[in-house]
């Protein structure tokens, strides 16, 4: 998993990916925030901590800009989620960046 340094002040970040509220019982917001250039193959899903996809919340382009989504707690098959420690884990173009996230019920 490749970390992205933070940008210079005012400066745009590359690829940041960031949730609230953590620790969530009910749902958590996600947003992925691209700098600009044109739009690029995304994948951004929620893993266990060890490494298995647990739901896929987005595939496809990613525009330059905020996408907003959230995770319910849901596995894949809709399965609620046991509490623990998860992973979001974006693959933007080749790069990777993960954030733990905490699901609490």
């Amino acid at each position: 998993v490749a970390h992205v340094d933070e940008p210079p002040a005012g400066a745009i970040p590359p690829l940041r990916l960031q949730n609230a509220p953590n620790p969530f019982s009910g749902s958590t917001r996600i947003e992925l925030t691209l700098a600009g250039g044109p739009p690029r193959p995304a994948r951004v899903e929620v893993v266990d901590a060890l490494g298995r996809c647990v739901a896929t919340l987005f595939q496809g382009l990613a525009h330059p800009g905020v996408t907003t989504f959230s995770w319910d707690g849901r596995t894949a098959s809709g399965v609620s989620a046991p509490s623990g420690l998860y992973f979001l884990r974006a693959d933007v173009d080749g790069q990777t960046i993960a954030r733990r996230v905490l699901r609490a019920r």
